[in-house]
């Protein structure tokens, strides 16, 4: 088994942490996505009061980080979205960029606050990639 770290300058990471970390299995890897918000590759929120401009950009930074590893969207197998209290589950669904015939468990949760006062959604993911 072997555990790497990684930091793709497409979604730079906005504390002192790994934006993935992967762990190979042989046959597999799996795939620890960090928590991912809407900032870009200039480390610039995006989309300061607008929802749909932060989904957005969280989930091309969550494409970038996947594609960082050799991996899409149709490798995630779990996906955990925080929504700041007061946002539209809506807007999320509308934006979701996952294939109907690929979709990852998930869950939900509305928060009071995320780490940063004027971010509004937060996804984080966990995917597995073959191998062989």
């Amino acid at each position: 088994m072997m555990i790497s770290r990684h930091n793709p300058p497409d979604a730079p990471p906005v504390a002192r942490y790994s934006q993935v970390v992967r762990v190979d299995l042989g046959i597999a890897a799996l795939l620890f996505v960090s928590g991912l918000v809407a900032v870009n590759g200039d480390g610039e929120l995006v989309g300061r009061d607008d929802l749909a401009a932060q989904a957005g950009q969280v989930f091309a930074n969550l494409r970038a980080v996947l594609a960082s590893e050799g991996a899409g969207l149709e490798h995630v197998v779990k996906r955990t979205t925080f929504l700041r209290d007061g946002g539209d589950p809506a807007v999320l669904r509308r934006l979701d960029p996952f294939d109907d015939s690929a979709l990852p468990s998930a869950t939900g949760v509305v928060v009071k606050a995320l780490f940063h006062p004027d971010w509004l959604v937060e996804v984080e993911a966990v995917a597995v990639v073959p191998t062989a």
